[in-house]
């Protein structure tokens, strides 16, 4: 990657853009043209050690995390198609594992397929009440804990 071999060339970095950007790749060349100070590189070398460091850790959990969920006991049948033609996307923050299928196999039911929970929301729910339902008496009652 240029900007790790300290390229400073805004037009090079301008065109390193994720393909979301909206603005002009010109624009963003005129933005990153600035004065290049040492304790700008300095902090800016320190943020990028940073991130990264963050992002080993992210990944050390994520590891730890699918382990201790692999130990908790669940069903082994296989996950049912979809009802709905949705089409989920592994957002940022999502671990590096196929976490709806691990909480389809501890609780017996895909919770995703209730609108408005993803795969990160559900296993939140897992870890507070557990995969025990039955201490709710009925839907409403889970419902109405839920809010």
């Amino acid at each position: 990657m240029p900007f790790s071999r300290g390229e400073r060339d805004p037009v090079a970095l301008a065109e390193l853009c994720h393909t979301r950007v909206k603005s002009p790749r010109e624009k963003v060349a005129k933005a990153l043209e600035g004065d290049y100070r040492p304790e700008h590189l300095f902090t800016l070398r320190q943020s990028l050690e940073g991130y990264r460091f963050y992002q080993k850790l992210i990944a050390k959990l994520d590891v730890e995390i699918r382990k201790l969920m692999e130990d908790l006991p669940g069903t082994e049948a296989p996950m049912p198609r979809r009802t709905k033609h949705t089409v989920f996307q592994r957002q940022g923050n999502d671990p590096d594992f196929d976490l709806r299928g691990q909480l389809y196999r501890i609780a017996g039911v895909d919770l995703t397929d209730v609108p408005g929970i993803s795969a990160a929301t559900a296993q939140v729910i897992l870890t507070e009440i557990g995969p025990d339902l039955s201490r709710f008496r009925n839907a409403s009652a889970f419902a109405s804990w839920l809010v």
